[in-house]
């Protein structure tokens, strides 16, 4: 079926919920998410304690006296377990994880060997104590009486990584030792739009080459192992490793960095690989917050294998699929990781960019690689879009005439004579989903959302509204993207004249009858729309339905008329 993967993808409103389980990150820094007892040593968050009863099976919570906020939520959780004493009376090798949630509880770690030495006697083979600290001479302290500890007999192993944010949730983990690695992530991973946080970028790339990032960044956390220390300090751990080696890789041999960016359930955990003395990343491997968005993942692999085995894109410019799997029911995928640097700090930021123009070029022979022209008729195209609309229609509160409006450019399509290309459509686009080689050629990330079966147009329409707000804002300094969109698309300009150039090309490549740029045009918005659905707190003031109405609105706007007239 023909949009077959747009029309089945979940719309509802609101449901890409933040704060629900994009928090407690540093999970995915143990050595296994298979947590049977976890005692809390003080009250964590309560957000965290949410987080670890979906992984464990018991959960005790140590209070030594602490006063605890929001109570009957805790003991609202099933499997969590509320006790005030001052030993640790559990069974010897009986606890998974130990997490240290207080400052209190981390000094005393520092204070009593013996203090430590307890929590080995209780932890489980494998198992792991985890906590966070701050302040640059109790880090120093902690680190130094670890490795004494060690050194005196204590049968244990250790990473240490400096975290993002100063406060609040982790959202960066990466090993203080690795310069190369902190430097990669200044570049390419922590990079802001902002003039602040571009500054701090570079500070930060800056300070990881000297080699002083660690002791610029307060914020650590420490996680130690009840075994030995086996291969690299710095491995992925021990549940990825396994998980490669089911798919015939071996990634023992990596160095690694985590992002936990977005406070999204659906936004990823990324783990970075690096071979040693590599200053570039090798291996991404993504992972899913809930298995709920394990779709996506699943949905990614399938299409880049499809990609690859059609040979729709060059090698090279799409990543190439290494692995696939679950740990915990959470999806993980691993990929090549792709060199090259954010398309923001490639672009010249004007119509005539050359890395614009390449980007513009691969979406085209995506389009015309994958077009299949008796795969559906324009009526049975035209049907599956209604089916679309009526999806968005249940959304949006259009009015009458502009319901009319779409539906009537929708039945167009019907209309037409020539046969129409169905496409493989990458789905997301836009040029924060670009990077630039070395060479200036464009590479496409994320394929989350791709569909084999897609609408021609759609890619390129989505590439050239992300390129032309970027425009903008260098150009004239303006953030506001529906006016933006308006001067870009709407106005007769030389940012309109390139889209309608590029848009034109396309259709004459592709073999898309212009007759139908129109409707590709707003059917466009409309899944951009119904996509954005699952975000928006507003619905009525989505970015995309204003587009919409905008355009629908100015009919005779003389980049539109230039856009859907093709000599």
């Amino acid at each position: 079926m023909i949009l077959e993967a747009t029309l089945t993808a979940d719309y509802e409103p609101g449901s890409n919920q933040s704060g629900d389980l994009a928090c407690a990150d540093w999970r995915f820094l143990l050595p296994d998410m298979d947590l049977k007892k976890v005692v809390c040593l003080g009250v964590p968050r309560l957000s965290a304690l949410k987080v670890l009863s979906t992984i464990s099976e018991q959960i005790y919570v140590v209070t030594r006296g602490q006063k605890m906020n929001r109570p009957e939520e805790i003991q609202a959780l099933g499997n969590v377990i509320v006790q005030k004493f001052d030993e640790l009376l559990f069974k010897d090798h009986s606890v998974s994880l130990i997490l240290l949630a207080t400052p209190a509880e981390v000094e005393r770690v520092v204070r009593e060997r013996a203090y430590l030495e307890e929590m080995f006697r209780i932890l489980a083979p494998g198992g792991s104590i985890y906590f966070e600290n701050k302040g640059l001479r109790k880090i120093f302290q902690v680190e130094k009486k670890f490795q004494k500890w060690v050194e005196n007999g204590l049968n244990g192993s250790q990473q240490t990584f400096w975290l993002t944010t100063q406060s609040g949730e982790m959202r960066t983990a990466l090993p203080v030792s690795e310069r190369d690695i902190s430097s990669f992530f200044f570049s390419n991973v922590l990079f802001g739009q902002s003039l602040k946080k571009r500054m701090l970028s570079r500070a930060g790339k800056m300070l990881s080459k000297l080699g002083l990032i660690a002791y610029a960044n307060a914020r650590r956390a420490m996680l130690i192992q009840n075994a030995p220390p086996e291969g690299s300090p710095q491995q992925p751990p021990q549940f990825l490793r396994e998980l490669a080696r089911e798919s015939g890789l071996d990634i023992s041999r990596y160095r690694y960095g985590l992002s936990a960016r977005g406070k999204y359930n659906s936004n990823k955990i990324i783990f970075y690989l690096f071979e040693q003395e590599a200053h570039q990343a090798e291996v991404i491997i993504k992972m899913t917050r809930t298995p709920h968005f394990n779709c996506r993942l699943e949905h990614e692999w399938e299409m880049l294998s499809t990609v690859k085995k059609q040979g729709y894109a060059p090698p090279g410019t799409f990543p190439d699929p290494l692995m696939f799997g679950y740990h915990k029911d959470l999806a993980v995928l691993g990929q090549k990781a792709m060199q090259g640097h954010p398309f923001r700090t490639r672009t010249t930021a004007r119509p005539d960019c050359p890395v614009a123009a390449d980007a513009i070029a691969w979406l085209t022979a995506l389009g015309k690689n994958s077009a299949h022209h008796q795969l559906a008729t324009p009526q049975e195209v035209s049907r599956n879009l209604l089916k679309l609309f009526e999806i968005f229609n249940g959304i949006y509160r259009l009015s009458p005439a502009q319901r009319d409006f779409m539906q009537q450019q929708i039945e167009r399509i019907a209309n037409s004579k020539q046969p129409f290309p169905v496409v493989f459509g990458h789905g997301d686009a836009g040029s924060w989903n670009v990077i630039v080689s070395e060479s200036g050629k464009a590479l496409f990330l994320d394929w989350e959302a791709a569909d084999p079966r897609s609408m021609p147009l759609w890619d390129l329409f989505y590439f050239l509204r992300s390129f032309g707000n970027w425009i903008s804002r260098k150009q004239q300094k303006s953030l506001d993207t529906l006016k933006n969109f308006n001067d870009n698309f709407l106005q007769e300009n030389d940012t309109s004249r390139f889209i309608r150039q590029a848009t034109h090309q396309y259709c004459r490549t592709v073999g898309l009858d212009p007759e139908l740029i129109a409707p590709m045009f707003y059917t466009c918005w409309m899944h951009r729309a119904l996509r954005q659905a699952t975000w928006a707190d507003s619905l009525q003031e989505a970015h995309f339905v204003s587009v919409i109405k905008m355009a629908i609105e100015q009919p005779d706007a003389p980049g539109l008329k230039g856009l859907f007239m093709m000599s």
